[in-house]
């Protein structure tokens, strides 16, 4: 059987190579699978085919060490096309792995992979078919379509637990990978809370700034070299949202006061007593001029990486959370595969299904959206508002859900926004609390204080226990 060999540069199957080489765990998963054929080109097979070697006997991706296994292979070679393939291949990636690995996400790269290996499957089936029908051997034809099993790399419901260590091995390291991170005393208080794979949600009464720290958040995870996607659910135009980004970038206020300087924070203090007040330290900040669109987008362009973060803006209540799949699986045949999925806000979603009634309409998408960053390997963070209780408590705790309390059921983590409107928003504090966090030790009555700026964007400047 005769396979086209592809050019390097760009293809799906160069992304797969790429991964082989650099994420063990990609590796791991398709050296459980491997064949000697088993990519559309010669030169992806040979590389991979190292990779998965390599793998075997030292349990982790060759990266630098493939060149080794190059040099030796190619005085031995007699097709110089393929020498020259794959000699281009490896110059491509011959610097910083660590920052190429960045860019991948392996639950799409091992589905690309699981394409391109079903592929390659379903010529050699087709071929051996198309032989033993030509033959007349239509019993031999039958026996190997009943007998053919397709290679599962990703969306397996199933896995031998004794036989798969690599799939062991990734829940494991999975575990670690924080996708979020913050510093100081607010990174303790999110421990790993914000990995791949997690749901959380932010608990608030309206106006608290629950649609800020989604913007901080999804700010820092691009910073952090993750792809994020922005899904504005109607809370806000697409204007406000452009302008809300543009100011968090330029680290300026939207407008300016030649009178008065804007508040930064620079030091915060606990309470001596828990229902205390913290106290904070400030550096005074002027900007006598507006922010101008053009100041705006030259700061989005010198601080957001290319093709990092996309925005997504609709109506209230017209898109669900099949909308929201649906985009994302746009996107991800883009090459687009996203770490980290934040929607402004749940609560204002389209329901699934239009004829339940209003309690079994938000289960349903709460269930989504965990089901959500379940099938695409990802973080989803949104955020719900209190009930009207909570606008008077001085803490949110678990009785302040809002509609349904199976809300709590579907989140890896929700945490509430306390903030005394009186004592607290003019300072720029909140008090952050878990309500419900798995798989961690938490009390709704311990909190991380901390202080910020929302004219600049900026919630979470300074943090302390």
């Amino acid at each position: 059987m005769a396979l086209k060999i592809e050019r390097v540069d760009g293809t799906p199957e160069r992304k797969v190579v790429l991964a082989c080489l650099i994420d063990k765990h990609v590796l791991g998963r398709v050296a459980a699978k491997w064949s000697p054929s088993a990519l559309p080109s010669k030169w992806a097979c040979l590389v991979v085919g190292w990779a998965v070697d390599y793998y075997k006997e030292w349990k982790r991706a060759p990266a630098h060490d493939v060149q080794t296994q190059f040099e030796m292979w190619r005085p031995t070679a007699n097709d110089p096309a393929t020498v020259e393939l794959v000699a281009a291949f490896l110059e491509t990636i011959s610097g910083d792995h660590k920052k190429l690995k960045e860019g991948i996400n392996a639950a799409y790269t091992l589905d690309v992979a699981d394409g391109l290996m079903k592929r390659v499957q379903s010529v050699e089936l087709r071929d051996k078919l198309t032989a033993y029908i030509e033959a007349d051997d239509i019993e031999k034809a039958v026996s190997t379509a009943v007998a053919f099993r397709p290679v599962e790399l990703n969306s397996s419901s199933w896995i031998d637990v004794r036989a798969d260590e690599a799939a062991m091995v990734e829940a494991f390291d999975r575990r670690s990978e924080v996708l979020i991170e913050y510093p100081d005393a607010l990174g303790k208080f999110f421990g790993r809370s914000l990995e791949r794979d997690g749901f959380v949600a932010i608990l608030a009464p309206e106006k608290r700034g629950k649609s800020q720290w989604l913007m901080d958040m999804a700010w820092r995870a691009v910073e952090q070299g993750r792809r994020v996607a922005y899904f504005e659910a109607g809370d806000m135009s697409r204007d406000q949202v452009l302008r809300r980004l543009g100011v968090r970038a330029a680290g300026r206020p939207q407008e300016g006061n030649p009178l008065y300087p804007f508040k930064i924070p620079i030091l915060i203090d606990a309470p001596a007593k828990r229902a205390g007040l913290a106290s904070v330290e400030y550096r005074d900040d002027y900007h006598k001029k507006n922010l101008t669109g053009p100041e705006a987008h030259a700061a989005v362009q010198k601080h957001l990486p290319p093709d990092r973060f996309r925005l997504s803006v609709h109506p209230n209540s017209s898109i669900s959370v099949y909308g929201i799949e649906a985009e994302i699986d746009s996107w991800r045949r883009d090459g687009f595969a996203i770490d980290v999925c934040f929607i402004d806000y749940s609560d204002i979603l389209a329901p699934l299904d239009k004829k339940a009634d209003v309690r079994d309409q938000i289960n349903q998408t709460w269930k989504a959206l965990r089901a959500l960053s379940q099938k695409y390997n990802c973080l989803v963070v949104t955020a719900t508002q209190s009930d009207a209780e909570s606008y008077d408590a001085h803490s949110l705790g678990r009785r302040h859900f809002s509609e349904d309390k199976r809300k709590y059921a579907h989140v890896t983590g929700m945490f509430g926004l306390n903030q005394s409107p009186k004592t607290e928003k003019e300072p720029g504090i909140y008090r952050l609390n878990w309500i419900v966090l798995r798989d961690g030790e938490y009390s709704e009555n311990d909190f991380v204080y901390v202080a910020g700026n929302l004219a600049i964007g900026q919630p979470a400047l300074v943090s302390t226990f």
